[in-house]
């Protein structure tokens, strides 16, 4: 029974520091950086729509 508990209680913790990994991740791409920006104008042109 404790085994199990142990498991599970390691299973959540997985989880837990996935999902905090997966929120710190979207939110250091939620915003577009400075060299993204640059990219894009050099592609694209700096006067276009996109």
């Amino acid at each position: 029974m404790f085994s199990d508990k142990k498991k599970l209680l390691f299973r959540i913790r997985c989880l837990i520091l996935f999902f905090i990994v997966a929120l710190m991740m979207s939110g250091v791409t939620a915003f577009p950086l400075r060299w993204e920006l640059g990219i894009l104008c050099r592609w694209f042109g700096a006067g276009t729509f996109f």
